[in-house]
């Protein structure tokens, strides 16, 4: 039995945009209801789960290809969404930056991770890493 060389399954980034976008808003209503369970849990919820799930979220849908200036906006984004939707009020701006940081993370390591796989099979490198961070238009 032959085994694959990539093991990753192919699908479009506006597919995966669009399933960032749906699984991102389910979770931000489900933990916007986690007021009704407590300070902590709310804490936990809002400072911990929903950043993680942006990080991961951003990593995944730049590794499937959508750049990785637009992955990071859907988690912030999401989370107040959801959460203006619950209660009629914006929530805390604490955590929403908190989640926008940590989502610019996850996108920026998508692109880094990328970038390492074109420069391990050969590829060219980006115009920016040929020359050493100078601009490829001098006229700039």
């Amino acid at each position: 039995m032959k085994k694959a060389k990539h093991l990753k399954r192919k699908i479009p980034w506006p597919l995966a945009w669009l399933t960032q976008i749906a699984a991102l808003a389910a979770l931000g209503f489900v933990l916007a209801f986690s007021v009704y369970l407590g300070p902590v849990a709310y804490g936990i919820t809002q400072w911990l789960l929903m950043p993680l799930a942006g990080l991961f979220s951003a990593y995944w849908v730049t590794m499937r290809g959508l750049s990785n200036y637009a992955a990071w906006i859907a988690p912030p984004v999401a989370m107040w969404f959801t959460h203006f939707m619950s209660y009629a009020y914006s929530p805390e701006m604490g955590p929403i930056l908190l989640c926008a940081f940590v989502s610019i993370v996850g996108a920026a390591a998508g692109e880094v991770r990328i970038q390492q796989g074109r420069l391990r099979n050969g590829s060219k490198a980006s115009e920016g890493s040929k020359n050493h961070g100078e601009r490829s238009n001098p006229h700039l």
